[in-house]
């Protein structure tokens, strides 16, 4: 179902005619359509679909940091390896990193890497401590582009056979509410029946993460058994 034939099916729930383009500058239901289609994309985008899960893959350099792929929005937990020594990265929290940074535990064979913002203002894939050169990293992430305008992936859409890569379902019935909401009339129902039904697509992807409430053991760093407070 392209964004056109969403946008074209909730009119004819609103009681609209249904526009043949919503990029006619001259159609303002078509300019309409398009904003509410661009929102409701962006706000089910925010979730973790296993359709908007990229793999990315680099080569350390012996640098600090490495630029992220275009489109990353987050990270798919357990998902960063070291291949080259087929050994899992293990992600640091700010707490974590300040204490690497800081000696108060020792360097470890195990690739570590947390996110950090460059005096560009933009954020880059740090490892701890730096990584030597020639491995081979990757990792799983998901992607802010959840639009396919013909073979070009983005963050909205910018022509009318645009789909999206979730569930094309989730979006006709987001968009419904939004365009009754838009128009003044009542829609909580139709509210209420796009995010269940949208919940219920992410209960049958089967790839909900399980988080774990004890936190991630650290098996990879070099304490001592005893001589604590010496």
């Amino acid at each position: 179902m392209s964004v056109l034939t969403a946008a074209q099916d909730a009119c004819r729930i609103a009681g609209l005619t249904p526009p043949t383009s919503l990029f006619d500058d001259e159609d303002q239901t078509g300019q309409r359509l398009l904003g509410l289609a661009n929102a409701a994309g962006k706000m089910l985008g925010r979730k973790n679909w296993p359709q908007l899960i990229r793999e990315h893959t680099f080569t350390t350099t012996g640098a600090d940091d490495y630029a992220l792929p275009g489109g990353f929005r987050s990270f798919v937990l357990d998902t960063a390896w070291d291949r080259s020594e087929y050994r899992r990265a293990r992600g640091l929290t700010t707490e974590q990193r300040q204490d690497e940074q800081s000696g108060l535990v020792s360097p470890t064979i195990t690739l570590q890497y947390s996110l950090r913002t460059s005096a560009a203002n933009s954020t880059r894939f740090e490892i701890v401590p730096t990584a030597a050169i020639g491995k081979t990293v990757a990792f799983e992430y998901y992607s802010t582009w959840w639009a396919l305008n013909s073979s070009t992936q983005a963050s909205e859409f910018t022509v009318n056979a645009g789909t999206t890569f979730f569930p094309e379902d989730a979006l006709y019935y987001e968009l419904i509410w939004r365009l009754l909401n838009s128009m003044g009339l009542p829609y909580q129902e139709e509210k209420a029946e796009a995010q269940r039904f949208a919940s219920e697509l992410m209960a049958q992807s089967g790839t909900i993460e399980m988080v774990s409430t004890i936190g991630h053991p650290r098996p990879d760093l070099n304490i001592p058994d005893t001589g604590y407070g010496t």
